[in-house]
């Protein structure tokens, strides 16, 4: 009798070693899943606010959700566009203009709002009637025909 009642305990034993080892395992995925769905959410929504503007206006509240797809094409390459973008309120292009910026120093404002590219443009051997102005030292000479010291 004290043999079958050791068998029974030692059955019940693994039976409750058994109910702990599913019940860990459960929790052990139900965690995995919960966390990789948060995950999963918080991407989501972070992909859904960078896509309406909102990051950017956070960022940037002044320079206009208005102009939100061209600074996700233009902010951050470390090219300067100019035009909008090429004040304070944007943080002239987040950095990008601040070489074109200690080069000509006046080269930017309302008047030159419409501009893009303003790097690539610039002083580039042919005269741009945009940058046709003093603030742009005459297209960076190439509005001159004169070579002028």
């Amino acid at each position: 009798a004290d043999a079958d009642a050791d068998a029974d305990a030692d059955a019940d034993a693994d039976a409750a070693l058994n109910r702990r080892k599913k019940i860990g395992n459960f929790l052990v995925r139900f965690t995995f899943v919960a966390i990789l769905s948060a995950m999963f959410a918080g991407w989501g929504s972070i992909l859904r606010m960078q896509s309406q503007g909102q990051i950017f206006d956070a960022e940037f509240p002044e320079c206009g959700k208005e102009h939100y797809q061209l600074a996700f094409d233009e902010f951050g390459d470390g090219k300067c566009y100019g035009g909008p973008f090429n004040n304070i309120k944007c943080k002239y292009e987040d950095g990008d203009c601040a070489n074109f910026n200690t080069k000509y120093p006046s080269c930017n404002g309302e008047d030159l709002a419409g501009l893009h590219n303003v790097e690539k443009e610039l002083g580039n051997g042919n005269c741009n009637m945009d940058f046709a102005i003093e603030d742009c030292e005459y297209d960076g000479g190439d509005c001159c025909p004169y070579d002028i010291h």
